[in-house]
Parts: C-alpha cells; structure tokens; sequence
C-alpha cells in the first residue's frame, strides 16, 4: 500500500511553491522587487544594508526588516535597526518603530553570548522607553556588567522619559542611576548628565551637591 504524504506537509510545499512563483512574478514587475529577489538567492552584488534603506525611505517597513535579515553582522542589524528605530519615533510613527524594536530584541535574546553593552543598545532603550515599552528597556539595563553601563543606560532611560514629558518617571530613573553611580574619573560625564537633568527636574540642591562632588574629585584627581 502507497504511503500518503501528510496534508500538512503537502500544503507547506504548495505554498512554498506558491510563494516562491510570487516573489518571482514580483521581481519580474518591480526594479526593487526584483534586487530583493535577487538577495534572497544570494546573486547579484545586492547590498542588504542600501536595500533596506531604499525600502525605508519609501515607508515600506516590513521589506526593510526583511532586508536586514539578510546582512550577517548582527552588530550592523542592531545599528541599522536602532537608527531606524529612533527616526521613527522622532517622527511620532511608534507602530512601525515597535517592529525594528521587536527585531532588535529578538537579535539580543537569541543568543546567550549577544553583546548587550555596545553602543546601540544605549539607542535602542532610549526607543523602548519613548514607546512605553519600560520593562524592555529595563531588561537592557539588567544584561549590563557592573555599574558603569548600568548607569549609561538608566540616564538614556531618564532621558528618554524626559524628553517624552514624563518628569516623575524620569526623575526616578536618574535617582536610581545616582545612586548606582560610583564617581570617579571614567565616569564625570555621566555623574554631570545625572545633576544636569537633576537641575531641570527642580532639584537644584542634589544637582549643586553632584556639581560639588565633580569638582571635589577633579581637584584630587
């Protein structure tokens, strides 16, 4: 008796069948189809980063993505990927931002050995707490090694809040950065940031007191 092929199976291979006679058609049709098409299959010196940014120029978002997908540095994913993020947030387009964000994250979390300290991811929270989306942000802060990065990302988070009007929450951040903060010589610029929005959240006496503090180490340094 002949085996019969599972439904399911079947299906999955029609529709592959399918959607690769679509993407085709696609390419066929369309000069930036036919370069996605083209990268799919690795042919072509097609450029995964310029592609993706053709895509978001013209506000197709989830080509972008798909774009990215293909570049193989995830260190240059998550720059792309926070760039893009945080233009659209200053343009107030939070949905499309939230699924750069959303692909960031994954990047970060697939892989246990992620670098979780470079720069971007700096950006990267700064995004999150702009859309709501604290926890997140927070879940940044806590992949930080020691208090140096911990306190780069609270300010970022702070900041963030603040430029979002957000003073109470903000204010919190930077209280809890200040007091994660261990002044010394590496770290007198992030020690100014924290009195700096101290100053415009109206607490000139914890702002002077840092100011103090600053100077108090620069003399001795």
């Amino acid at each position: 008796m002949k085996k019969s092929i599972p439904i399911f199976i079947l299906t999955l291979f029609l529709s592959s069948i399918i959607s690769a006679k679509d993407l085709r058609k696609s390419a066929e049709e369309n000069p930036l189809d036919c370069a996605f098409y083209l990268l799919t299959k690795d042919k072509g010196d097609i450029n995964a980063e310029t592609l993706a940014q053709v895509y978001f120029d013209i506000g197709n978002f989830d080509k972008a993505i798909k774009s990215l997908d293909f570049e193989t540095n995830d260190y240059s994913k998550l720059m792309w990927l926070s760039h893009y993020s945080e233009k659209l947030i200053k343009q107030n387009k939070y949905k499309p931002a939230n699924k750069f964000l959303d692909k960031a994250l994954s990047i970060l979390r697939a892989d246990e050995d992620s670098d979780w300290e470079n720069s971007y991811t700096q950006s990267i929270a700064y995004s999150l707490a702009k859309s709501n989306r604290e926890k997140e942000a927070l879940e940044i802060s806590s992949h930080q090694e020691g208090n140096f990065y911990q306190v780069l990302v609270l300010n970022t988070i702070g900041k963030a809040l603040f430029d979002k009007g957000n003073k109470e929450k903000s204010l919190y951040y930077f209280d809890k950065s200040y007091r994660l903060l261990e002044l010394n010589s590496e770290n007198l610029f992030e020690a100014s940031q924290i009195g700096s929005f101290f100053a415009k959240l109206n607490q000139p006496k914890r702002a002077v007191e840092i100011a103090d503090l600053i100077e108090q180490k620069l003399i001795n340094s």
